[in-house]
């Protein structure tokens, strides 16, 4: 199988995962912890999505080269694959924000939950929150960006 199709299965399980836990699981319980591990299925989700759409075009040489870091696949995206597949500038943000938090919690020796959200906390005292008004439009725009490219990709 493709590269990019077992890319694309991925990221449908991924999303499926996040969007049961934001909107099945999480107020049922109601602990703030959850938020991360929804907000970490959906960057596998966006960022197996990113990369299937990447190995599809390299698959059908349309690109040259399949970059390694993530930054480099980032600025192929940006640059040729949404104008190719007329997908939104929302899309790419989207991706930006998902990552830097997941980026800010590797980062973050210190998490902590204040007034229903989960701040994460840098040495130097740079603090993120998220909550689950922001993780559920997360997830909206997500599912609607992976179920745009497994259409493009089908």
């Amino acid at each position: 199988m493709e590269k990019f199709k077992e890319l694309i299965q991925s990221a449908n399980r991924a999303i499926k995962t996040a969007d049961h836990l934001t909107y099945m699981t999480y107020p049922l319980v109601n602990d703030t912890r959850l938020l991360i591990t929804i907000v970490e299925n959906i960057h596998s989700a966006v960022i197996n999505s990113m990369d299937a759409l990447l190995h599809y075009d390299y698959y059908f040489k349309r690109i040259s080269q399949m970059p390694m870091d993530f930054r480099s696949r980032l600025d192929i995206f940006k640059g040729y694959t949404i104008n190719k597949y007329n997908l939104s500038r929302e899309n790419v943000v989207l991706i930006q924000d998902i990552e830097n938090i997941v980026s800010h919690r590797s980062k973050s020796p210190m998490e902590f939950i204040r007034k229903g959200e989960l701040v994460l906390c840098t040495n130097d005292y740079k603090m993120k929150s998220i909550n689950f008004i922001k993780v559920k439009g997360y997830t909206n725009q997500a599912k609607d960006f992976v179920r745009k490219v497994s259409s493009i990709l089908t």
